[in-house]
């Protein structure tokens, strides 16, 4: 386009040739196109950075890794920013398959069986009688040679039982001079009082000395006032018949266990009342050389 010669006020011309003179202003045309230039590099700068934006944004999609899901998040409360979310991670090892242990069989426990001493019953047979017999003698003058036989009756029995279960034996109570060893009277335990007949026909030599036993206290004063201040006792003599039997059976269980019934010194038993009958238990025996024998003996001494 050509260039419009333009006049000015104060008289000053400009070249025809596109050049200006030193004093005029830049020319409207130029300054449009300078504004339009300003105009497009403004939007240029705004598509360049657009541009840089979609850019970033599709780095951050194709390249960047996805972050791990957050393990074991955990919130320090001492911690000074207790607000921060702090993440452990750890690496597990691969779990190893473990076989169950084999639990041990519980085996139920042999019960290991008590040896027990054999049990020897007895009853009051002509077979036993005529072996003590024939041990101790037919009227017992031996029987001073054989082990004596202690045997509680309070136990079971009691003093009152005792008298009663020896007489039906057909045993008596005597009161015995200690100091002459003679038999002073008899007692008479249904009249309580004594008697001066002193049946001994069929009776044991051997005697059985019950001592401490108050209910019998009151014989043994008797026997002070009818016969003087003199050392007494209450004894118990039974039929020749019961000691043969027990020295006959307690000398088979000696010879049961391999022993001899003269190496005994004493036999420890028992009185035991059962129904109607009456038992001497024999549980252990002293030997002559102070060694103790448990036994497990039973005699039956009623018929």
């Amino acid at each position: 386009m050509p260039i419009r010669k333009q006049n000015d006020k104060k008289g000053s011309v400009g070249k025809l040739d596109g050049c200006f003179h030193h004093k005029a202003k830049i020319p409207v045309l130029f300054k449009d196109l300078i504004m339009k230039l300003l105009i497009c590099t403004d939007n240029l700068r705004k598509t360049i950075l657009v541009i840089l934006i979609f850019l970033g944004v599709l780095y951050l999609i194709a390249f960047q890794p996805l972050a791990s899901p957050k393990k074991n998040v955990q919130k320090d409360p001492k911690s000074k920013d207790s607000d921060k979310l702090y993440i452990s991670l750890r690496v597990l090892p691969n779990p190893e398959k473990k076989t169950p242990e084999k639990k041990p069989v519980k085996r139920p426990k042999k019960r290991i069986k008590k040896k027990v001493d054999p049990h020897y019953k007895y009853t009051r047979s002509k077979s036993y009688i005529n072996k003590g017999r024939a041990s101790l003698g037919k009227k017992g003058q031996k029987i001073g040679s054989f082990p004596e036989i202690k045997a509680n009756y309070r136990k079971h029995l009691g003093i009152n039982g005792y008298l009663t279960a020896m007489e039906r034996l057909g045993g008596s109570f005597y009161i015995l001079n200690m100091d002459t060893g003679d038999i002073a009277a008899q007692i008479d335990t249904r009249n309580r009082a004594l008697s001066l007949k002193k049946n001994l026909s069929g009776l044991s030599p051997r005697s059985r000395l019950i001592e401490n036993e108050p209910t019998l206290f009151k014989y043994i004063k008797i026997a002070q006032n009818a016969f003087g201040n003199g050392n007494f006792a209450v004894i118990l003599l039974l039929p020749l018949e019961i000691d043969h039997y027990i020295i006959g059976a307690l000398s088979d269980t000696a010879n049961k266990i391999g022993e001899d019934i003269k190496n005994f010194s004493t036999f420890y038993g028992v009185y035991v009342m059962r129904g109607r009958d009456l038992y001497l238990g024999i549980y252990k025996g002293r030997l002559k050389s102070g060694r103790i024998k448990k036994l497990n003996v039973s005699l039956r001494l009623t018929t």
